[in-house]
């Protein structure tokens, strides 16, 4: 069973919004909470991540990319954006990601990119889109229907035949090492992350996440060179396929990386080390403290005294 599940992340915690905690009285000894830091991290990057119209676009994100990467200039994108014959003044002025095509901004779309890479990890996994059409089957069924015409077909019987579909495995095992990339980068960041938050004590919710996001803009170009870096120095040779199912993988490369897919669930492994997920961040678990009780001055709101007349 895998231990981290998505719902948990984006549900459970979120009680807890910036700046909320609870005002009680001075005499308790305990006034924060120890949170792990892997939840703050991840509940940020979903806040964090570029929709379009309120859904993932993979589309529109790998033009993002490819600006943020600098693999495509603005006038690559400009040019494409005008044979679609979509209007660019009009793209400035959209309220979603759409605007990271035309807006110049290279550090949003570095930012941006970098986030939509790091949540893909957590997105539902649906294989189905690996599967396509057996052409080789498809011609064969169509040179046996013109060699042997059974009296029915010659009577002009309009009979359906079922189409034959295969798996895509060379399409899917260079998603997967492109995934292994991204969740090696993706460890590296939240340590340093996770690492810089544990230095801060006792702040809130809302100071932790705000902290996260900024860390997370400022390390952006960095992640999608290391990406990159990891995915060309990635093993060589085909993946281990130990489970493959319609809404989830469990696969190996060769230099012992595991990666964990299900439906809601997903685990990085390195040599037999839970090194993203599982609420541990390159091998280790890390925690901060979160403050749930406002302490505040004695003196704060309480009643001047009178002076005697």
């Amino acid at each position: 069973m895998l231990s981290f599940r998505i719902q948990a992340v984006l549900g459970g915690l979120l009680f807890i919004s910036a700046g909320q905690a609870f005002s009680a009285a001075q005499n308790f000894p305990v006034k924060t909470v120890s949170m792990p830091a892997w939840n703050i991290i991840t509940d940020t990057l979903m806040k964090m991540t570029p929709l379009i119209e309120g859904r993932r676009d993979d589309g529109v994100m790998s033009l993002v990319c490819d600006l943020a990467r600098g693999n495509k200039s603005q006038r690559d994108i400009d040019d494409i954006l005008q044979k679609k014959n979509i209007d660019m003044q009009a793209l400035a002025k959209a309220p979603d990601a759409m605007r990271l095509l035309v807006n110049h901004d290279i550090a949003a779309q570095q930012t941006a990119c970098s986030v939509y890479l790091m949540t893909s990890l957590f997105v539902p996994v649906d294989n189905s889109v690996y599967m396509q059409e057996d052409t080789s089957a498809t011609k064969k069924e169509e040179a046996g229907k013109e060699t042997v015409k059974t009296d029915k077909a010659k009577a002009g019987a309009n009979v359906k035949s079922s189409v034959a579909k295969i798996f895509n495995q060379p399409r899917f095992e260079a998603d997967v090492r492109a995934q292994i990339a991204i969740a090696q980068a993706t460890a590296q960041l939240y340590a340093i992350v996770a690492g810089n938050l544990e230095r801060s004590k006792g702040e809130s919710w809302g100071f932790y996440q705000a902290s996260t996001t900024q860390m997370i803009s400022d390390y952006a170009p960095d992640f999608l060179k290391t990406v990159t870096a990891f995915y060309q120095n990635g093993a060589p040779g085909s993946l281990a396929i130990r489970q493959l199912t319609a809404k989830g993988y469990d696969v190996f490369d060769a230099n012992n990386h595991q990666l964990q897919r299900d439906q809601n669930e997903f685990l990085f492994r390195s040599r037999n080390v839970d090194w993203l997920g599982n609420s541990s961040i390159m091998g280790k678990p890390y925690y901060v403290a979160l403050k749930i009780i406002n302490v505040e001055e004695k003196s704060k709101g309480s009643p001047q005294h009178s002076k005697k007349r």
